[in-house]
């Protein structure tokens, strides 16, 4: 009877489980490139589609994943002239053209890296916030937005950028007493009208 109580209270030895080994490169999961064009990484694959540019009739063709409402409130611009400053941006600039990359596949396209700069001066972010819903690394976000700034500054500078003249003052402090507030020229404190 003792004999038995002993057994009982020596404590059993715990079996591991034996880890699977993960193929790694400096730290990182390796990744390996598959005929059917797709990335295996750790046995999870992930597709990259490329879709077909249709510049005439813009993103219509492309099933856009926002009605214009939604893309109103994520973009803070009307779809139209999201792909009007595309455009604009893809001519002025040819890093915003599609090109492959070091492992001879196409590159980002010009609406991943105009979506990347305009998400970024929407909503004041950094680049790797957006990693995961635009697939875009954070030194290719920030090179996209470097250049997006400076063809922007390059074609609208000119028009938009410009410091007022007397009639633009006229014209908009006119606006400005038509809604209700005047002599608030370029002021952003209205407390003091409430």
């Amino acid at each position: 009877m003792e004999h038995s109580q002993e057994k009982r209270r020596r404590p059993v030895p715990v079996r591991r489980r034996r880890r699977r080994r993960r193929h790694s490169v400096g730290g990182c999961l390796a990744a390996v490139y598959c005929r059917t064009g797709c990335i295996a990484v750790d046995r999870r694959e992930t597709r990259r589609f490329n879709a077909k540019s249709y510049r005439q009739q813009g993103s219509q063709p492309l099933n856009p994943t926002y009605n214009a409402v939604d893309f109103r409130r994520r973009f803070c611009m009307s779809r139209p002239l999201f792909l009007r400053i595309m455009d604009t941006v893809q001519q002025v600039d040819s890093y915003f053209a599609q090109k492959p990359d070091a492992t001879g596949q196409m590159g980002f396209l010009v609406l991943q890296k105009c979506s990347s700069a305009i998400l970024q001066l929407a909503y004041d972010v950094s680049p790797d916030s957006l990693d995961e819903s635009l697939r875009v690394a954070e030194s290719t976000g920030r090179k996209c937005l470097r250049h997006f700034v400076a063809a922007i500054v390059q074609v609208f500078g000119d028009r938009y950028l410009h410091q007022p003249n007397a009639q633009d003052v006229q014209s908009l402090s006119a606006e400005d007493e038509a809604r209700g507030f005047p002599g608030m020229l370029g002021s952003l404190d209205c407390m003091h009208w409430f």
